[in-house]
């Protein structure tokens, strides 16, 4: 007589899956909350300590050191596309309910001149990095080709935040942001927050999850 195959019953595998998520559910959310928050707050005091030069600061500056520059982007900077004066232009193809991501097909970063409040910058350098930009514009979508079209960027008289090191001439731009440095550092410690009350809570999902399937794993009561 052949011997009957002992099949899990619907209750062990489903307990069996709980565990496994909830354990993977509670070590990403640990890490999630051990690793984020610290490398934050450590970008954070980085911009902190970065001494914010004024025009004539960064002019007496000698070269090579980190500095800070707020200020507007002067009326005069040329424009490159509607009333942009540096932009990136991005595409995605989609369909009726899909959407790629945005892929980069243009970069038109020049060296700007900032007004800060007693003289003028000027960046020693183009292509620099971008952080939040101040402005974006889209395109008509074409729907031939199914594709659509962005521009982010600056415009004149945007406040933007320039980081860099200074250099004869100006400062060579690291990264360029919009707005100022107290708003930069606040989004900093929200995104510090949010990063450790996402690990919290995946945590928290993962515990309980594990709890249903370690209660799913419990042989039955036997009756009295």
């Amino acid at each position: 007589m052949p011997r009957r195959r002992n099949t899990p019953s619907p209750s062990r595998v489903g307990g069996l899956i709980c565990l496994a998520v909830g354990a993977v559910l509670l070590l990403a959310g640990l890490a999630v909350a051990a690793f984020f928050p610290p490398l934050l707050a450590k970008d954070a005091a980085r911009l902190a300590a970065v001494p914010a030069l004024t025009g004539r600061q960064l002019a007496d500056t000698p070269a090579g050191r980190d500095a800070l520059v707020e200020g507007v982007i002067s009326s005069d900077q040329p424009l490159l596309f509607r009333d942009f004066v540096a932009y990136q232009r991005e595409e995605r193809e989609y369909t009726d309910d899909n959407r790629k991501p945005w892929q980069p097909r243009e970069r038109r970063l020049p060296p700007l001149t900032l007004l800060t409040a007693d003289g003028a910058i000027t960046f020693v350098n183009a292509d620099y990095p971008l952080g939040n930009e101040a402005a974006a514009w889209s395109a008509p979508a074409d729907p031939l080709a199914r594709i659509e079209v962005r521009y982010t960027g600056f415009r004149r008289g945007d406040a933007v935040v320039a980081i860099g090191r200074s250099e004869a001439g100006g400062l060579r731009v690291s990264a360029l942001s919009a707005g100022t440095r107290a708003a930069l550092l606040q989004a900093q410690a929200e995104a510090s927050d949010v990063a450790r009350a996402l690990g919290l809570g995946l945590s928290a999902a993962g515990a309980v999850t594990a709890l249903v399937g370690a209660l799913l794993l419990r042989p039955p009561m036997r009756a009295a």
